[in-house]
């Protein structure tokens, strides 16, 4: 008795369409983690002085999830308290250098700055 096992034809157009959608899901997936490492950043930076950030979900996802892989990566900054001269001195380059890490915030809606040297 003989057992032969044999491979489905594969046609080359359905393989070209499964590789390409593949391409596309990773192009996408990295763009959301880098759009993500980025927000990231961007809060850690208002956190350090004192400030907080709202999120707002996209899309209603289950807790388990966000604890899993954070609100960076489902949720978009739409609001920054931030203050100015909590953690540096009047001043400081590093507070003119938060403020333009918020441009990376491309969804922001409201900012308030409390104990600034700027006129506002």
């Amino acid at each position: 008795m003989r057992f032969r096992i044999s491979r489905p034809k594969v046609d080359a157009r359905a393989t070209s369409l499964i590789l390409g959608l593949v391409a596309v899901c990773v192009v996408l997936g990295w763009k959301a983690v880098d759009g993500a490492k980025r927000q990231s950043t961007v809060v850690s930076r208002v956190s350090r002085t004192h400030g907080t950030s709202q999120y707002r979900f996209l899309i209603p996802l289950p807790r388990w999830c966000v604890d899993l892989f954070g609100h960076d990566l489902f949720a978009k900054v739409t609001s920054v308290s931030y203050f100015e001269w909590g953690a540096y001195p009047p001043h400081d380059p590093e507070n003119y250098s938060n403020y333009t890490a918020l441009c990376d915030l491309p969804h922001l809606e409201e900012i308030e700055v409390f104990d600034s040297a700027f006129p506002m």
